[in-house]
């Protein structure tokens, strides 16, 4: 995830954003981290706040993906 957000590599965000719902703190960190670098977006989400709480910015996150094609080159 931190490579992906190094390069800036668009073609990991579906994954990315499959993260942000990790029962573990620290993927969900390095998910919006990484989600931050390659979109400049964080749409609200924070890792550090239990999960109903998380929800409504994972949703929007996948709205995200279905308005924002991912390249694959």
């Amino acid at each position: 995830m931190k490579q992906a957000g190094e390069r800036r590599d668009k073609r990991v965000v579906p994954l990315l954003v499959k993260e942000l719902e990790s029962e573990d703190p620290a993927v969900r960190f390095y998910a919006i981290e990484a989600l931050e670098r390659i979109t400049g977006e964080t749409l609200g989400y924070h890792y550090f706040d239990d999960y109903e709480k998380r929800q409504p910015a994972i949703v929007r996150w996948q709205n995200w993906l279905k308005t924002h094609p991912i390249d694959a080159k």
